[in-house]
C-alpha cells in the first residue's frame, strides 16, 4: 500500500465534488494513493453520524520512502459522485493530525472515474465525452468547512460569476464575507450625503428666490 501527502499544504489541482451523508464535500483525488485516506474532519464527521471503525493493520510507504506498519482504523462508506453510489472503504490514521482526506486508485477505479489533470478536467471512462471540471478552490480557503453544517442552519450555494449554471460549492451563512478589495483601504464610516449640481444658495430673510427662463437655442 502507498500512500503519498498525506499533510501535503499545497493547493491540490484535482478536486472532485461528491456527496457523503448528504452534504456536498470536495476532496482531493490523488492517482500515488492506492487507498482512500479520510482526513482529521472527515474522520470526525463520520464519527457524528454514527459510523463504526474497526482496527486494520496496514503497511504503508511514506512520500519519504520509509515504510511503515501501524494499526489504522477502517470503515465502509457510500459516497455519490454524478448519479454513481461507489461503495468506499476509508482509511484514518490515528496519529495523523490535519491531515486532507484523499480518493485513492480504488476509489477512482471502481467509480470509473479518469483524471486529466493538465486539462482541468475528469470524466467517467464509460463516457469521456461528458467532461467534469475540478473543484477550483480548496474548501479550507472558506471560513466554514461543509463537514460543520446543520441540517438547522442556513446554507448557500456559491456559483461562478462566468458561469452562473455552475455551482461551485454550499456554504455556511457565516462564510459570506464582505468583498474587500486588495490594497484598498475601506472606510467604514458614515457616508455624507452628495452634493446634487444647481442646487439653490441660501439667500437672506425676506427675499424671494430669482426665477430663471428656459433658454432654448
Amino acid at each position: 500500500m502507498t500512500l503519498f501527502n498525506l499533510n501535503s499544504n499545497s493547493d491540490p489541482s484535482s478536486l472532485i465534488v461528491l456527496r457523503i451523508f448528504g452534504e456536498k464535500i470536495a476532496v482531493c483525488a490523488d492517482t500515488g494513493a492506492s487507498h482512500t485516506i479520510a482526513g482529521e474532519k472527515l474522520f470526525k464527521f463520520l464519527q457524528e453520524h454514527d459510523i463504526t471503525f474497526a482496527n486494520k493493520i496496514i503497511s504503508f510507504i511514506m512520500a519519504d520512502g520509509i515504510r511503515q506498519t501501524i494499526t489504522a482504523l477502517s470503515a465502509v462508506v457510500n459516497l455519490y459522485i454524478e448519479g454513481k453510489v461507489i461503495t468506499t472503504e476509508f482509511l484514518v490514521l490515528p496519529e495523523a493530525k490535519g491531515n486532507k482526506t484523499l480518493l485513492g486508485r480504488d476509489f477512482l477505479n471502481a467509480a470509473g472515474i479518469v483524471l486529466d489533470v493538465q486539462g482541468g478536467k475528469w470524466y467517467f471512462s464509460e463516457n469521456p465525452r461528458r467532461q467534469y471540471e475540478f473543484f477550483k478552490k480548496p474548501l479550507e480557503e472558506i471560513a466554514i468547512s461543509a463537514f460543520e453544517l446543520r441540517e438547522d442552519e442556513v446554507t448557500y450555494e456559491i456559483a461562478d460569476p462566468a458561469n452562473p449554471d455552475q455551482v461551485l460549492g454550499t456554504y455556511h451563512i457565516s462564510a459570506l464575507k464582505d468583498y474587500h478589495e486588495p490594497g484598498v483601504e475601506r472606510d467604514t464610516g458614515p457616508v455624507a450625503p452628495l452634493r446634487k449640481r444647481g442646487r439653490l444658495k441660501k439667500l437672506p430673510p425676506g427675499s424671494e428666490p430669482r426665477r430663471q427662463r428656459n433658454q432654448r437655442g
